[in-house]
């Protein structure tokens, strides 16, 4: 049965930035805002976030939303785990 969501509730499904659907052969790119600040946590420098203060998630899956991100956008990210926090740093390819 299909379940009505709060605006809370529906950002949580947002945390991939950017999707794209290829039709026809032509590929339509849509931005949505995430609960994730992407645009500090790119700069370069070396960031540590904390499970239940700065993602919601499993760390396992926190760390693959990073990777996945860095994929998405040209670039390659260093993330270290220990228990419920992961330290990471975003460089640009090339």
């Amino acid at each position: 049965m299909a379940e009505k969501l709060t605006e809370e509730q529906a950002q949580r499904f947002a945390d991939i930035t950017v999707w794209k659907l290829i039709k026809n052969g032509v590929t339509f790119q849509r931005e949505y805002s995430t609960k994730y600040p992407w645009d500090q946590w790119t700069d370069g420098e070396w960031w540590m976030i904390r499970k239940d203060e700065d993602f919601d998630t499993s760390t396992s899956s926190m760390r693959s939303m990073l990777m996945t991100h860095a994929k998405r956008h040209g670039m390659t990210v260093k993330v270290i785990k220990r228990l419920d926090c992961l330290t990471f740093k975003f460089s640009n390819n090339g």
